[in-house]
Order: structure tokens, then C-alpha cells, then sequence
């Protein structure tokens, strides 16, 4: 049941990626050509930042993921016991969820302020809690993951103390 869902989250989260991607390229492309013509924009920057900060948050959730995340893997390569680095990965992964779900908090508080105290952008006005909303999503997400690492983790450990 989870893997079916968790292969069509994966499909959406890199669905709206690359359409995030493509807008900034678009957008920017744009607005080289703008330059050149010597045709004035205006807040054609603001839709492109939005735009970039989704691709960054879905780009993190993305690389949470596949495990493509920064890792520092001197420990993980010199552990040889399969249990040993088990219990390396599931420190490691609960370390990554403790930090996630600070910044999931901190993302929500952003949020929760942004829609109460309502700021908007200068030229289209944009409420600000939107690009904030990408934060919340890409901090769940990547909180997301790394409580599925520490579960698997986990799981690697009960098998190895096993024998499995």
C-alpha cells in the first residue's frame, strides 16, 4: 500500500520539479531577450524567485529521497560490521529527522505568521506565505524521509542482531 503511494508522491514531487525548473529557465531566458530588446518587466524577478525557492525546497525532498543528500561517509565506509554500520545509519538518521522536524517547525511558525500578519510582494502581490509554503512542503517532506531512514535503519539493525 505505502509503495504505491510513495512511487506516485515520488512522480508528483518530480513532476512539479521539473516544471518549477522550467518556468526559471523560461522566465530568465525571457528576460535576457527583454534586455536585449530594451523592453522594460517589471516583477518578472519575483515570479522567477518563487519559482526558483520551490525548485530548491522539491529538489531537496528529491535528493532526501534517493539518499543523494550531503552525507559524510569516512564512518560509513571504514564500518565493515553490517550491524555496526546498521546502528552508524540509524544514528545518522535520527539525527536528520531531529534537525527536519526543527525546520518543519520553524517552517510552520513562518507560515502561520506570514498568514497572519500578510506581507505581499511589490509589483504582482503576492502574498509572501506562498513562497513560505514551500518551505513547510519541502521540510515535511525531507522530514518525510528521514523518519523512513531511521525506520529502516532500524529494521537493518532487529535483522542483523538476527542474523537475516
Amino acid at each position: 500500500m505505502f509503495a504505491g503511494f510513495g512511487k506516485v508522491a515520488a512522480g508528483v514531487l518530480d513532476t512539479l520539479a521539473a516544471i518549477a525548473m522550467a518556468v526559471v529557465v523560461a522566465l530568465m531566458v525571457f528576460l535576457i531577450f527583454a534586455r536585449f530588446a530594451n523592453i522594460s518587466v517589471v516583477g518578472i524577478f519575483e515570479i522567477v524567485s518563487l519559482f526558483a525557492m520551490v525548485s530548491y525546497m522539491l529538489g531537496a525532498a528529491i535528493a532526501s529521497r534517493r539518499h543523494q543528500h550531503l552525507v559524510v561517509d569516512w564512518l560509513d565506509q571504514k564500518l565493515t560490521d553490517p550491524r555496526k554500520r546498521a546502528i552508524q545509519q540509524f544514528v545518522v538518521a535520527l539525527c536528520s529527522a531531529l534537525a527536519m522536524a526543527m525546520f518543519a517547525y520553524w517552517s510552520y511558525r513562518m507560515l502561520a505568521w506570514g498568514i497572519k500578519r500578510p506581507q505581499f510582494t511589490p509589483s504582482f502581490g503576492i502574498p509572501m506565505w506562498v513562497p513560505q509554503m514551500s518551505l513547510m512542503v519541502g521540510s515535511v517532506c525531507c522530514l518525510i524521509y528521514a523518519l523512513r531512514d531511521a525506520v529502516n535503519s532500524a529494521v537493518a539493525i532487529r535483522n542483523s542482531s538476527k542474523g537475516v
